[in-house]
């Protein structure tokens, strides 16, 4: 099999190698006398093989070679566009994915944007933001030098706490993008509020920016074990317009 590999292309042999396979396929493999390999090219490299398998005592020969340099060719060919279908149909789906998050984000956006009371602000915010990336916990912070301070929380705890930023996470945000940690990566809890992050398994942090500029954080986490979806990341950068809303008409402004 290695030589048809390396020449690519078809090469005859006598029995297999039995043992060294599973044990269900072994007695089948002890049964074969003979064997030819056709590699499936395509690009100037084996992409697959076809094993054609003889278990009378019929080895193999150059007659032999035109009739599965055809099969090679035709497999070749079918495998490649089976490639190409799978992976246009992907893409086609990772792009519907990106458009509805997308959308779903720009909508809640101008949901958000529709209102005029700040705590609603706030709170709608949380809402929308955590929902678009499936999070489990959300919160919304300023950025203040190497530290984040809590603003909002969807149940009102935790505002006001600073937060130390890890040069990760600081690096990532004052450049415009979100930061994605697990439990183990994370560190930095304030003392005495270990336990509000224990329960969460990945974090993520994403900045709010308008103009180039950071103008806030979101700081959210997911109990489960699971990467947050670049696409879903992706999206939260639409809440950035809330960075552009005026006060509540209190004289109060987001930042």
């Amino acid at each position: 099999m290695q030589k048809a590999i390396d020449t690519l292309q078809p090469a005859f042999g006598g029995r297999l190698a039995a043992d060294s396979a599973a044990p269900e396929f072994r007695q089948a493999l002890t049964d074969v006398r003979h064997v030819a390999v056709v590699p499936l090219v395509h690009g100037g490299r084996a992409v697959g093989m076809l094993v054609f398998s003889r278990y009378e005592d019929r080895p193999f020969t150059v007659s032999d070679l035109a009739a599965l340099t055809l099969l090679g060719t035709i497999s070749g060919l079918a495998l490649r566009n089976a490639r190409l279908f799978e992976e246009g149909r992907a893409a086609r789906q990772r792009a519907d994915e990106a458009v509805a998050r997308l959308r779903e984000a720009a909508e809640a956006a101008e949901d958000i944007a529709s209102q005029v009371q700040l705590d609603a602000v706030l709170r709608r915010l949380l809402q929308r933001a955590g929902a678009s990336v499936d999070a489990d916990g959300t919160s919304l912070a300023r950025l203040e030098g190497d530290e984040m301070v809590i603003e909002s929380t969807p149940t009102g705890e935790l505002v006001g706490t600073r937060w130390p930023l890890m040069p990760k996470v600081l690096a990532g945000v004052t450049r415009g993008h979100p930061v994605e940690l697990t439990a183990g990566e994370y560190t930095g809890a304030p003392e005495g509020l270990e336990s509000i992050v224990q329960p969460y398994r990945r974090f993520l942090v994403a900045p709010l920016a308008v103009g180039g500029e950071t103008i806030g954080l979101l700081a959210m986490g997911r109990k489960t074990d699971e990467p947050f979806e670049p696409a879903a990341v992706q999206s939260l950068q639409q809440f950035s317009t809330l960075g552009a809303l005026p006060g509540d008409g209190d004289g109060r402004d987001l930042w």
